[in-house]
This record gives structure tokens, C-alpha cells and sequence, in this order.
């Protein structure tokens, strides 16, 4: 009876206030009397924004005062008036609310009471809906917990008016919980919809429209974070099953054996350019190939010259080839690699810095550089029944749930080459989580336990396998070898031994060292001693970590009467030479990305000289433009010699345009501008250009020169233009292309793309009728059937089930499985249940059939 007064009561204040909007007069003096009504707010804003004789009947004085913060005085004074009016007499009654995330139900429906305009709701039942950490004393009226995180503590004292947030204790306003015990520790403390907000953090929202309760907090909730730890434990075993870096052993592995003639690719580059002040036209090409021969895969380049004076000249001819043990079966004793012709090595660091000619080297390192380095063991203690996820950085690598006993353990986590953060973390059911964390640094040249590493390089120094150059003998020419052996011993510690025959001005040396790669107190490090046979002795140290987010390098090298190319000779040999260099990059002011970079290198000799170089460089991206500054301070025995700098400038104008600047300059021991240079770049599709001035401030000379080039697609064609006040015009012309067997059936084509690296791989898919394993009469193609290529798809199959691939990876073995979901058949299955494997390697296109048959065929 009262509720239909009130909805009649309601009615009639609609009608008044709609009446009052309808007319132009000023609203009666006389204040409108309204009974108590219960009302939603739904309801009430809709009254509110229509009922403008209302709102000026609550301007009297008897309004009491209220927090008008973020409203209007008169929208402050309806509201509080309206819970006053909606207060008296009103009647709680339960309302059945769905509970909401983003629009989508989560959880079970709540059952709150609503008394007036409050909405109170059963906090204990909201907890366990969101999987918070709550603990009741329904009979006592009291309860405590956590949201989110162990950090958001709260708590809650019905008979003593209290709740606390985060160590903070309040007092309940008036009405604002309400406690339901039906006994045997049932019922729950239905509390005021702010306060929960408080005590959740939760930002719960009502909507009468959808009768439903919104979580709108921009943190994941418990139940939200359990199932994305499910979606990715899922996909984490579902990469176990389908790992492309692991050939099956039950894989049919098809050979692309070395040929003594191949396929060959070619790249060809010319140069036709002017020099007006020398008067003189010089042409220039340069041709490089790949592809098998000599039952190797080579690489070979030559060089020539003509001009109007000298004629033509070939100026270089060289040769290269390298043999590949993919499989373990190429070459003999457990070797990886062979490669002979015109190589270069890189002797041990204080001996030479690379050593180039003709010869062979040898090597039974792995080919393929993998991320992986070795496995460790990970444990440790916790709840039982709490989960269990280890990553390496961002990589989930295992999970699990810690036993009854309270341990867990993962054996076999993989530890890559670089940092690899450890981490453990612990999820509780409501929520909880704990993390634990180790750092492993894996220098590149530290290897697992038990591998040993054997490399060894003989040539003739200096010397082309093609001399097409008349030049004179120098002391550095002559036999030179270099032998290392390397040996893991575990995850922080590789030792080595080398040994080097090597020709300086002191004639044929013998250099012999050994040393170790190590990883400790959080950094990769290097120590080596060297021996030279009948000489002096040297010590080179060296390591690297990072310190709050800045990486430090550190290099001492000790020289105790030892030459070498390196070491230099007699007074000019050095005596000491140690490096400090620091790396870092933050973000400064307005999330502005800054870089520095500084240096310091000091080098003594035996004869008492000695310089210090000290570099920095800075750099900071600005919304439209990254700028960059370095200088370089030499110091000597004689105190401050010079100090250098570069700045410069890049800015993006637009999509296609780009400004770079560049200012060379002098700080000691003068002051002064000594270049600048200008550049307009403008790039579009296929179109390249550049204008650029150059300013030398202190010869006074002014260049201008233009630098455009287009993408013919076959071919890419460019000319240079160059304008100096005193030299004249220099003008180039210059073309480049590539020929190779890429074309749909293997023919050659042009491209202005270099094709001398790219591979192929051809495939037949087709159902085996027969069952024969082989492509016959009566069996039948499969049009638009795909393979894939270490998880890369291919086109679908023409007509007569062939695909084609260009670039199908990168060289070395390479799986090959059928794409399920392109057969219309889903029982057709591949005869070989791993699929196949193959090697991949420049210019060359194995080809793969794929016999596909029905399963449960006999």
C-alpha cells in the first residue's frame, strides 16, 4: 500500500515539474510539499534534470549544509534532501544484481539489500566472487583480509562502527552496514557500496538499467590473472608438442647434397663517374656470386677498373668455399665446418686484430648459433597447493603446484647466451603473490658443461688464392697458423688454450696463451695470458655487468717486454693499456629518451710516452627530432693535446621528407666551426633522393651535390651529382642488379634485390594411391594444400599440387610439415608422421615430395 502511494506520490511530481518546464512564467513562490518517497537513482536523475520547480523549492534556508564539491549547490541540496525524504519509512528489500567485468557476467549473481537510496552488499559473498583473501567472524561482526596484493589490508568491527584501510582505522557512517547472522557461522555483513570501494579498491558502479554491479578498476583481478596464468601454461605445452627448432626422430630427412657445378646467383654493381679537375672518366664494376662448386658452396668476388689513362685493371680476384656438416654426416671426425680459398680468422686479441689469405680453416662449433647455452635445476620452498610459474625474463619456461611438503623443483630450465633473469613466482588462491628472482650472465663464448670446442686456421698471410696484384713481400707476409681449444666445465666457467704461428718484423714468432671465460659476481669476464716463445709475456683481463640499469666494460692488458701487430714494437711496444667504458639510457623531463655513453682509454709505452682518451656522447629524442652530440679529448705527456666534437640532427618533416644536419667542431686548442653539412632526404615508394650542402667553415669552400636513385625492380639505377667552388663538377652514374634461379619453374630472373644469399625449396603434395611413397600414375594432386617451413607458411599448391618458396629460411636443417588445415580430407595424414627435414643453403632449391594418405588405410 505505502509503495503504491509512493509510485502515485511520484507520478504527480512528474506531471508538476514537467508542467512548470512547459511554461515560460516564473515557478510559483510558494514550496511544493513532497512525501517520503523510495526512490532509485535512476529515477531521481531523471527527476533532477527535468523538475527545475523543485530544485528552486530546496533553495530555503532549512536545507542543511553539504560537501558540494564536484556538483552544483542547488544538485548537492536535491540529493541530500532526496535521501532524507527517501530515509523516512522506507522499507529494505533484497535486489539481485549480476556482477560485471568489461561488459561480460563474471563470478555468480550478488544479492544485495537496498534500503532507500543505499545499496548494501553482502561483503564476504563480493570477496569470494573475486577471489580476495577475506577471514569472518560473523558472530563477532568483525572480518579482515587483503585485495589484490598483501599490501591492501583491511578490516571491518560492526559492534565497535570501525573499518580500516591499509592500517588506517575510519569510522562507518550512519547505516552503512548491516550485520545477518543466521548462526553456525552463516550470513554476512551487508555493507555500503563506497565503502567497499575503499575497502577493494574495486571502483563498483550500479546500473539499474542492467541491474547488474560493474567492477570498473583497471587491475586484473585474482580470477583474471588465474586465467590468463592458464592461457599461457596452455600455449606453453602446446609449443612443447610443436617445437620448430627440434627435427622428430621419426622425421624423413631428404638430402641437398653438394653439387660440382650448381646454380649460380650474381650481383653486379657499376660506376661510371667524372671528375672535372682531374679530367678524368673512370668506370668501376664490381661482380660477387654464390652457389655450388667444387662440391662446396662458394662465394667469390672480382674487381675491375678502366680509365682514360691506365686502362683496364683487375684489381681483385677472390675465391671462397665452405663445407657444412648440418647433419653430422657431411664431413668426417665430428667437424662442423670447413672452409678454404681467401679466409680470414681473428687470432687471440693482443697478438693481431685478424690475420687474412689463403688457406683452410677448420671447426667443429656448432653452425647454427642457438639462444640455448645449458640447463639448470630450479627450487625452493613455499605454501602447499600454491602455483608455481618460472620464467627466464619474459619466457615461461615451466609451472607447477608446490607439493604437500611444501617444494618444488623444475629440472631442465634452459639458460640462454646474455642476462637471463630468473624468475620464480608463487600465486596464492586469493590472490597472493610472491616473487623470487636470480641473474645468470652467459658470456657468448662460455660453453655448457662437457662441450669442447677445437678451431684451427693455416694460410699464407696476405696472400689472394687469385694474385692478380704485382706486389712486393712485407714482413707480415708468410705462413701463419692459429690452434684453440675450448672447454665448458659448467654454467660459469669455460677455460682455453691457444697457439700462434705468426710472421711480424721480428720474424717468424710462436705465441702461446691460455686463460678463461667466466661469469661472476653478476658479470662476464675474460682472462688471458700470453707467452711469446722466447720472448716477453703479456695479461689481458676484462669484464662487463651492469650497474642500476648502466652497463660498465673494464679492460686491463699487462705487457711485460711483448711484441706483437697488435703490442706494437720496440720503443713504440706498449707497457700498460686499460679501458673504462659506461652505457646507459633513462627517460628525463617530459618522458623524453635520453643515451650516454663515456669513455676513458689510457695507453703507456716501454718508453715512457703515453696518451689518455676520454670520449662522451649524448643523445635525446625530442617528439620531432633525435639529436645527438660526441666528443673525443686526447691527452699526452704534454698535457691537453686537443678536444673534438660532432652534433648533429635528425627530424622527420613529414611521411616523406627528412632533415639531417651535421656540425663538426674544435674545442681545444682553438674554438671554432669546422663543417657543416646540410641534408634533405626525400623517399617515396621508390624513389630515393638527397640534397645536400656542405659548408668547411675554416677552408671557406662551399659543395652542393644531389643523389638520386630509383627502384626499376629488375634493376636500381642512381646518379650523383657534386658541385665544388674550387674543384669543379664530379658526376657518377651508377647501376646495380642480381640474376638468380628464383623464377616460378627455377629460371633466372633480375632483381634489384640481392639474390646471391636467398634459398629455395620446392614440393609436390599429392595423395598416394597407391601407397608407394611416390608420385605415379593415379595419384592424385592436391590443389592449395600447404606446407610449412620451420613454421612458416608457403602459398597453396597450383593445380598440379607444386608449391614454390623463395627465402624459405635461414640456412641449415629445416622441417617441413603439411598444414592440416588446408586439406579437404581430414583424415589425410603424411606417410612420414614427423614430416620431413632438408638442408638449406644459398642458391640451391631441394625438392620435397609429400605423399599424403588416408588414415586407417592399409
Amino acid at each position: 500500500m505505502l509503495r503504491t502511494s509512493l509510485r502515485i506520490l511520484m507520478t504527480c511530481a512528474l506531471c508538476a515539474s514537467s508542467a512548470a518546464l512547459a511554461q515560460e512564467a516564473a515557478p510559483s513562490d510558494k514550496p511544493m510539499e513532497v512525501a517520503s518517497l523510495n526512490l532509485d537513482r535512476s529515477l531521481l536523475l531523471k527527476l533532477k534534470s527535468t523538475s527545475r520547480s523543485i530544485l528552486e523549492s530546496l533553495k530555503e534556508s532549512s536545507i542543511p549544509p553539504v560537501n558540494t564539491q564536484g556538483m552544483s549547490e542547488e544538485e548537492a541540496a536535491y540529493q541530500e534532501k532526496m535521501r532524507e525524504w527517501a530515509m523516512e519509512d522506507a522499507e529494505p528489500f533484497e535486489i539481485i544484481l549480476t556482477l560485471q567485468r568489461r561488459g561480460r557476467n563474471v563470478g555468480k549473481t550478488v544479492i544485495g539489500i537496498q534500503r532507500g537510496l543505499d545499496v548494501l552488499i553482502p561483503i564476504i559473498d563480493m570477496a569470494t566472487s573475486v577471489n580476495y583473501a577475506i577471514d569472518s567472524d560473523i558472530s563477532a561482526g568483525t572480518l579482515s583480509g587483503f585485495a589484490n596484493s598483501e599490501e591492501n589490508t583491511f578490516a571491518m568491527n560492526v559492534p565497535e562502527n570501525t573499518y580500516m584501510v591499509r592500517g588506517e582505522t575510519r569510522t562507518l557512517p550512519p547505516n552503512a552496514a548491516i550485520l545477518k547472522d543466521y548462526g553456525q557461522g552463516l550470513g554476512d555483513i551487508y555493507v555500503d557500496l563506497d565503502i567497499i570501494n575503499e575497502l577493494f579498491g574495486l571502483r563498483l558502479e550500479l546500473s539499474y538499467a542492467d541491474q547488474a554491479l560493474q567492477i570498473n578498476t583497471p587491475q586484473l583481478l585474482p580470477i583474471e590473472r588465474k586465467k590468463l596464468r592458464e592461457e599461457r601454461q596452455n600455449k606453453f605445452l602446446a609449443n612443447l608438442e610443436d617445437d620448430d627448432d627440434i627435427i622428430p626422430p621419426e622425421t624423413e630427412f631428404i638430402p641437398n647434397d653438394y653439387k660440382l657445378l650448381g646454380q649460380q646467383a650474381a650481383n653486379f654493381n657499376q660506376n661510371l663517374r667524372y671528375n672535372e679537375d682531374r679530367k678524368e672518366t673512370v668506370y668501376n664494376m664490381a661482380a660477387s656470386g654464390a652457389g655450388d662448386v667444387l662440391g662446396m658452396s662458394a662465394n667469390y668476388t672480382a674487381n675491375m677498373r678502366v680509365d682514360n689513362e691506365d686502362g683496364y685493371d683487375l684489381t681483385n680476384l677472390r675465391f671462397r668455399g665452405e663445407r657444412r656438416s648440418d647433419t653430422g654426416r657431411e664431413l668426417p671426425f665430428g667437424l662442423k665446418r670447413m672452409a678454404a680459398g681467401d679466409i680470414s680468422v681473428r687470432p687471440p686479441q693482443l697478438i693481431d686484430r685478424s690475420a687474412t689469405g689463403r688457406g683452410v680453416t677448420i671447426s667443429n662449433a656448432d653452425l647454427k648459433r642457438s639462444r640455448f647455452f645449458d640447463t639448470i635445476t630450479v627450487e625452493g620452498f613455499g605454501q602447499p597447493g600454491w602455483e608455481v610459474e618460472v620464467y627466464n625474463g619474459n619466457q615461461l619456461e615451466n609451472f607447477g603446484v608446490i607439493d604437500q611438503n611444501g617444494e618444488y623443483r623444475f629440472e631442465n630450465v634452459p639458460l640462454s647466451f646474455g642476462d637471463n633473469i630468473i624468475k620464480t613466482i608463487l600465486y596464492g588462491p586469493q590472490g597472493q603473490v610472491e616473487e623470487r628472482e636470480d641473474v645468470y650472465k652467459i658470456d657468448n663464448d662460455l660453453l655448457p658443461s662437457g662441450k669442447t670446442i677445437v678451431e684451427a686456421t693455416v694460410l699464407d698471410s696476405n696472400q689472394a688464392l687469385f694474385d692478380v696484384r704485382d706486389r712486393g713481400e712485407t714482413a707480415e707476409d708468410g705462413y701463419f697458423q692459429t690452434v684453440s681449444v675450448r672447454q665448458g666445465l659448467n654454467e660459469w666457467l669455460t677455460p682455453f688454450a691457444t697457439h700462434t704461428t705468426a710472421n711480424n718484423e721480428n720474424g717468424r714468432r710462436n705465441f702461446v696463451t691460455a686463460g678463461a671465460n667466466f661469469s661472476a659476481a653478476g658479470g662476464v669476464g675474460l682472462i688471458e695470458g700470453y707467452k711469446d716463445v722466447g720472448g716477453g709475456s703479456a695479461l689481458d683481463m676484462r669484464f662487463a655487468r651492469r650497474f642500476s640499469g648502466i652497463r660498465l666494460n673494464a679492460r686491463s692488458s699487462f705487457f711485460n717486454d711483448f711484441e706483437s701487430e697488435e703490442a706494437n714494437f720496440d720503443a713504440s711496444a706498449k707497457s700498460y693499456e686499460g679501458e673504462l667504458r659506461a652505457t646507459g639510457s633513462f627517460r628525463a623531463g617530459d618522458n623524453l629518451p635520453v643515451s650516454l655513453t663515456g669513455q676513458i682509454r689510457r695507453t703507456d709505452f716501454v718508453n715512457d710516452d703515453y696518451f689518455t682518451d676520454v670520449d662522451f656522447s649524448q643523445s635525446v629524442v625530442f617528439p620531432a627530432v633525435r639529436l645527438s652530440n660526441s666528443t673525443g679529448t686526447r691527452l699526452t705527456e704534454d698535457g691537453h693535446a686537443t678536444t673534438d666534437g660532432r652534433l648533429s640532427t635528425y627530424s622527420k618533416l613529414t611521411d616523406n621528407w627528412a632533415l639531417r644536419t651535421l656540425m663538426n667542431y674544435e674545442v681545444f686548442p682553438d674554438k671554432a666551426f669546422e663543417q657543416l653539412r646540410v641534408e634533405g632526404r626525400y623517399n617515396k615508394d621508390k624513389l630515393n633522393s638527397i640534397l645536400q650542402v656542405e659548408r668547411n667553415i675554416r677552408d671557406k669552400e662551399t659543395s652542393l651535390g644531389v643523389d638520386t636513385s630509383y627502384d626499376f625492380g629488375k634493376f636500381l639505377a642512381g646518379v650523383n651529382l657534386n658541385w665544388d667552388i674550387g674543384d669543379g663538377v664530379d658526376a657518377a652514374l651508377r647501376t646495380s642488379m642480381s640474376i638468380g634461379p628464383f623464377g616460378e619453374n627455377g629460371d633466372y630472373i633480375m632483381s634489384s634485390d640481392s639474390l646471391t644469399g636467398r634459398n629455395a625449396i620446392r614440393s609436390r603434395v599429392f595423395q598416394d594411391k597407391d601407397m608407394d611413397g611416390l608420385f605415379s600414375a593415379g595419384d592424385e594432386p592436391l590443389e592449395n594444400a600447404r606446407i610449412a617451413v620451420n613454421g612458416s607458411e608457403t602459398e597453396g599448391a597450383d593445380e598440379n599440387g607444386l608449391i614454390y618458396k623463395v627465402g624459405a629460411g635461414s640456412i641449415g636443417l629445416a622441417n617441413i610439415t603439411v598444414d592440416e588445415r588446408s586439406l579437404e580430407n581430414d583424415l589425410m595424414v603424411t606417410k612420414s608422421p614427423g614430416g620431413y627435414a632438408t638442408v638449406l643453403r644459398p642458391v640451391t632449391a631441394p625438392f620435397i615430395d609429400v605423399p599424403l594418405v588416408v588414415s586407417g588405410s592399409v
